[in-house]
């Protein structure tokens, strides 16, 4: 599934750059043909589109298998490149096809907004877990790769989130309990005869590694762990980017209570 909907993202880049170049091909052959080339010196309006001039040129990108490092200011044409490949990932992806599973879901278009709040508040099943209807706002909000899981595969992958969350939890204790510990070094240094060592350091570098240093680690550690969060709420199996980022500010309110409030209070 995962190489599937990278061949479909390779082949939607490849159109995009495909229609930009076959639009400039037009503009640059019709430029040529109004300035009077096509007559003088330039080639003939039937041939311009094969003239080098008016071709746009590009390099290979990286996902390519030709791609070499001795290749790198190589060009290619890109109106022949993207075709090649557009027609190579057509045929990756219609091999895949026959491999996926049917996706377990069904999406319905609305023409109102109250329309689909209304469709979303119906009970569609007796049983609890089954049919269940979640508003999305377009087609770039579904996580494809989450659509076609079973409900038993989403129940065990939030079972493990959660336990891995409570892990990330503990683990994170003794790091925001670290930070506090730093900025405590002149206690440190009376409280235990080993560190006396730390008389030897300037007085600036002892009330910088006080007064920022613990900051600086905290604010680091704050901003690494919502994009780890968000990693986590992905692989729970949720089937739209606003149910991530509203799972992932749970995990995250939870985590800063804890470790920000009763850790650091205790």
């Amino acid at each position: 599934m995962g190489d599937m909907l990278l061949a479909i993202h390779r082949r939607s880049w490849l159109q995009d750059k495909l229609e930009a170049a076959v639009t400039n091909l037009i503009i640059r052959c019709n430029q040529a043909y109004q300035k009077g080339l096509s007559r003088i010196q330039g080639p003939a309006p039937n041939v311009c589109h094969t003239d080098k001039r008016y071709r746009e040129q590009m390099r290979r990108p990286m996902w390519d298998a030709k791609w070499r490092l001795y290749r790198l200011w190589e060009t290619v044409d890109t109106i022949r490149y993207c075709c090649e490949k557009i027609q190579r990932l057509t045929q990756e992806i219609e091999k895949q096809k026959r491999n996926v599973y049917p996706a377990r879901s069904a999406f319905i278009e609305f023409i109102e907004p109250l329309s689909a709040h209304l469709a979303c508040q119906v009970a569609c099943h007796h049983q609890a877990g089954r049919l269940q209807a979640q508003l999305v706002i377009g087609p770039e909000d579904v996580i494809w790769a989450n659509v076609s899981l079973t409900g038993w595969q989403v129940y065990l992958r939030r079972i493990l989130c959660v336990v891995v969350m409570m892990a990330i939890t503990v683990a994170g204790a003794p790091l925001v309990a670290g930070t506090g510990i730093l900025s405590q070094l002149s206690y440190l240094r009376k409280a235990f005869p080993s560190l006396t060592w730390i008389d030897k350091l300037p007085d600036w570098f002892i009330s910088a590694a006080q007064g920022l240093l613990p900051s600086l680690c905290l604010a680091l550690l704050m901003m690494l762990l919502p994009a780890l969060l968000r990693w986590l709420c992905r692989q729970q199996g949720l089937h739209t980017r606003v149910a991530v980022e509203l799972m992932m500010q749970q995990y995250y309110f939870a985590f800063l209570f804890i470790q920000l409030f009763l850790v650091v209070a205790v």
